[in-house]
């Protein structure tokens, strides 16, 4: 169990998935292996593998806990779903232990209040819905589910990214329409709070309307930025996108943002993706941003 405190909420992360060949050559556009030399610190953010060898990709819900709310950020790939795509083939037909990590923190799916979406790409919201007699259901049945309102715009027919991503049509399918359906979604934008505390932050450019969400407890603060940025690497060069980026140069423009109210607020930063200790601060040293991780507590 890895958890953490900020104010008078804990926050564990829930692992789904760590996967091999996540390579910053082949997940970075424009990748210069000079910035792993200029940084050499970079090197032990790599998240190499029991041997020391092939970087690995993370992949993880944070769980947030303050009296009876049980929130969920981002909730992985799901088991058991179709992708047919080539580049979300590795997101198919899984059988991951994921139900089973979030019981060992004491927590079942129907005891979860908040379940909050930073975009809906096919590692983010697949444990929205399980498979019951035939059918995708929610796996939270409790829940109040929040999407970004340009993010679930974005999907639709007519939509920026209906004709352009294709291949998001089977994860709105069936991990995103059987929560609509089921009247579970409140749609959110800039500013909105999911709970006293918990406020929406657009942060667009990985995907149309993404969101991060700015957690501001007894004086303490905590951001969790979804796929703003993917590596520590991306923190020592803000304009390094990954090749999911879809604007990069808003990409680039919020990751930005991001750090400078990161290092603002002195807040605890919660990504998506970075490897162990998954979670840690952001520094300005001679104007330059760099990473300090902080293990659990």
């Amino acid at each position: 169990m890895h958890r953490w405190v900020v104010g008078n909420f804990t926050v564990d992360r829930i692992q789904e998935l760590v996967t091999g060949g996540a390579y910053p050559s082949r997940l970075f556009v424009d990748y210069d292996p000079e910035l792993y030399r200029k940084f050499p610190e970079l090197n032990d953010f790599a998240a190499l593998d029991e041997n020391g060898r092939e970087p690995s990709g993370v992949y993880h819900s944070w769980l947030l806990r303050n009296g009876n709310d049980r929130i969920i950020i981002d909730t992985g790939s799901g088991n058991g779903k179709q992708r047919s795509d080539p580049d979300s083939a590795g997101f198919g037909m899984l059988a991951t232990r994921y139900l089973e990590h979030l019981a060992e923190c004491g927590v079942q799916p129907e005891q979860v209040t908040h379940v909050v979406n930073t975009h809906l790409h096919v590692d983010h919201c697949g444990w929205n819905t399980t498979l019951r007699e035939a059918a995708w259901v929610p796996t939270f049945p409790n829940a109040t589910y929040y999407f970004g309102q340009k993010e679930y715009d974005s999907w639709l027919p007519g939509g920026e990214l209906f004709e352009t991503q294709p291949d998001g049509h089977e994860v709105i399918a069936d991990s995103v329409k059987p929560v609509v359906d089921s009247g579970q979604v409140l749609f959110v934008s800039e500013d909105d709070y999911v709970v006293p505390g918990l406020k929406v932050i657009a942060a667009p450019g990985h995907s149309v309307g993404h969101i991060a969400l700015l957690l501001e407890s007894i004086g303490e603060f905590a951001l969790f930025t979804g796929d703003v940025m993917h590596r520590p690497a991306q923190i020592y060069d803000p304009n390094l996108n990954t090749r999911f980026c879809q604007d990069p140069e808003t990409a680039r423009n919020t990751r930005r943002k991001v750090l400078d109210m990161a290092v603002y607020h002195k807040a605890l930063v919660f990504p998506a993706h970075f490897p162990w200790p998954h979670a840690g601060r952001v520094n300005l040293v001679d104007g330059r941003f760099t990473y300090t991780p902080e293990e659990p507590q």
